[in-house]
């Protein structure tokens, strides 16, 4: 299982997560068709954590 955040920006909170070293898991693109934003990161207990903009 894992966390799934909606948020209004996926990219620019991805970037602020690469900025801060956290690394990117999945990388960012559009699943599973247009207009849908996702990736996923890790966190330092190596639980999986998705972030989405529909």
């Amino acid at each position: 299982g894992h966390f799934c955040f909606r948020v209004d920006d996926v990219d620019a909170v991805l970037a602020e997560l690469n900025r801060r070293g956290v690394p990117t898991f999945f990388e960012l693109g559009s699943y599973p068709g247009p207009g849908v934003r996702l990736c996923s990161v890790k966190d330092n207990n190596g639980n999986l954590i998705e972030f989405v903009t529909p």
